[in-house]
């Protein structure tokens, strides 16, 4: 069982192929307009990976001054609030003071009232005793 074959050759491929004439050498010559094309087309490709390189090192750079500078930020909000917080304990601690104040002057004017409360009481009495009265 031997196959039909069939010999192929240069001489044969440069002849007609679908109706079309096709000569090697006209072959060589579009695919060397397809290859100057494609190796254009990567030249500029690579032209703009470059410029994208570029623009990605450039971003880089700026998220790094941005971290940067909102460390600083942090870093004076931090102190703000530090002494804010200092500032609010000494408020605090003059507030309690004062309210240690007022318990102790109220404490003590409910004493004096006391006192002359039973003063005057004693004097009441004193006065009915001696049968002296009350001029007021």
């Amino acid at each position: 069982m031997e196959e039909n074959k069939k010999e192929i050759t240069i001489d044969k491929l440069a002849g007609t192929v679908d109706g079309l004439v096709v000569t090697v050498d006209k072959l060589s010559g579009m695919m060397q307009r397809e290859f100057t094309v494609v190796k254009e087309d990567i030249g500029s490709m690579k032209s703009e990976m470059g410029s994208v390189k570029n623009e990605v090192g450039s971003m880089k750079s700026e998220t790094g001054s941005m971290k940067s500078e909102i460390g600083n930020v942090k870093n004076k909000m931090n102190e703000k609030f530090d002494q804010i917080l200092t500032g609010q304990d000494h408020i605090l601690n003059r507030l309690e003071s004062l309210e240690t104040d007022n318990t102790v002057g109220a404490t003590a004017s409910r004493k004096q009232e006391d006192k002359l409360e039973n003063h005057e009481k004693r004097i009441i009495i004193t006065e009915k005793k001696l049968e002296i009265g009350a001029t007021i």
